[in-house]
């Protein structure tokens, strides 16, 4: 009888619905291989860590695997490249969360006008180094948490999910928080834009 393997698996610094998807697909592929390598036990932690912290999953947190996009440099050191795309690039497209009172100048904007619109992005995500790579601008600070009170703050222009996210993250967090800012107002534009994102 083959030993139970325990995977500790970290899953935070994400959305809800991309954890849970992300979760679906290491069980699926442990699944997979269970006849291989035997029976397994995840270990799920969906703390998020703050900055620097999340580049020390691995050496200070003792994590043995997570997911992440392809080009996210914090874990160049112990990336191990799976070269199948396991959200089916859904994440390569984001649709733009704007405040109401910017429908007008995001109406038929293009790519060379939406580079000098200002992305809000929170800390540490890796979507921040591909996005300035391709010459966006990016306002990166805070939590995921976070992101809504520094937009009604207008310290950036708008933000972007991926698709599989956008309207958890626009329904959960713009619904709390508009409860204490009542006379903020913000929408999901209908159109999506095609940025530099890496796919997973």
């Amino acid at each position: 009888m083959q030993n139970l393997t325990k995977i500790k698996f970290w899953n935070g610094n994400r959305s809800k619905i991309r954890q849970d998807h992300e979760s679906n697909v290491l069980k699926a592929v442990l699944e997979a291989t269970q006849a291989d390598y035997g029976p397994f036990h995840i270990e799920e932690s969906r703390e998020d860590y703050p900055g620097l912290m999340e580049s020390l999953a691995f050496s200070e947190k003792h994590h043995d695997v997570l997911i992440t996009v392809a080009g996210n440099q914090k874990f160049d050191e112990y990336v191990i490249i799976i070269p199948k795309p396991i959200a089916h690039t859904i994440l390569g497209y984001r649709i733009p969360i704007i405040r109401k009172t910017s429908e007008v100048v995001f109406t038929n904007l293009t790519e060379h006008e939406l580079k000098h619109k200002t992305h809000g992005i929170p800390e540490t995500w890796s979507d921040a180094h591909i996005l300035r790579s391709n010459a966006y601008s990016v306002y990166e600070k805070g939590s995921f948490d976070e992101l809504f009170q520094g937009f009604a703050n207008h310290e950036f222009d708008y933000t972007t999910f991926g698709i599989k996210e956008v309207f958890d993250a626009f329904i959960k967090y713009t619904y709390f928080f508009f409860k204490s800012n009542p006379k903020f107002s913000c929408n999901i534009i209908g159109q999506r834009f095609p940025l530099p994102t890496a796919s997973i």
